[in-house]
């Protein structure tokens, strides 16, 4: 749907990304915070590094963990859902990306994507 229905945004993101030849982190950031804002909208989550090789943001106040843990108990499998998406994202835009997870002792969570190189 973002390729269907663009904003400004997208279509400076994807001019940048044509005279530079530079998508990462921009692009996928993109559809990530789309995707974020549209399920958890109350979760409150920053970026701590934004640069052409490495992505990584962290997750405070995850509405979708908290009903896991509620329902569930604190032993929820929740961050496979968001490593999930995250792999999603850079499949379907042909990049190859290592995505890394880490818990920060119940305070969120933090993933780290690493740039490897555009895919075919």
């Amino acid at each position: 749907m973002g390729n269907k229905y663009k904003d400004r945004t997208a279509e400076v993101i994807e001019e940048v990304a044509a005279k530079t030849g530079i998508s990462f982190p921009s692009l996928p950031q993109r559809y990530l915070e789309i995707a974020m804002l549209a399920t958890r909208p109350e979760d409150k989550w920053k970026i701590n590094e934004a640069s052409t090789r490495r992505f990584t943001f962290t997750v405070n106040g995850c509405t979708f963990r908290q009903a896991l843990v509620e329902k569930f108990g604190p032993e929820v499998p929740c961050r496979e859902a968001c490593l999930a998406l995250l792999n999603t994202i850079y499949r379907e835009l042909r990049m190859e990306v290592t995505v890394s997870f880490e818990e920060l002792a119940e305070t969120g969570c933090r993933f780290t994507c690493t740039f490897v190189r555009m895919g075919a």
